[in-house]
């Protein structure tokens, strides 16, 4: 008996009999790349003028809704330090 085709991932397989998934495959991936020097870099530079434009586009809304989203900001990275650093 021959193994049927699926077109997009080659012969077909009970998906329960292979032990790495395809969301574990790209999470591996993704961790992977998150740790290349120079993606560690754009990120370094890229996420806080990310969240500061959105600050300024708050602000330009209403500054109340910028002094929130600041405030929310600074207590999460507050409690995310608390709890991920070493005691």
């Amino acid at each position: 008996m021959t193994t049927p085709l699926n077109p997009a991932t080659g012969p077909a397989t009970d998906p329960l009999s292979n032990p790495v998934r395809r969301i574990d495959e790209l999470l591996a991936h993704y961790g992977e790349s998150h740790r290349h020097p120079t993606n560690e870099l754009i990120h370094y530079l890229a996420i806080p003028a990310i969240v500061f434009s959105l600050i300024g586009l708050l602000h330009w809304i209403h500054p109340y809704l910028a002094l929130e989203t600041l405030l929310y900001l600074v207590l999460e990275m507050h409690h995310v330090h608390l709890y991920t650093s070493n005691y």
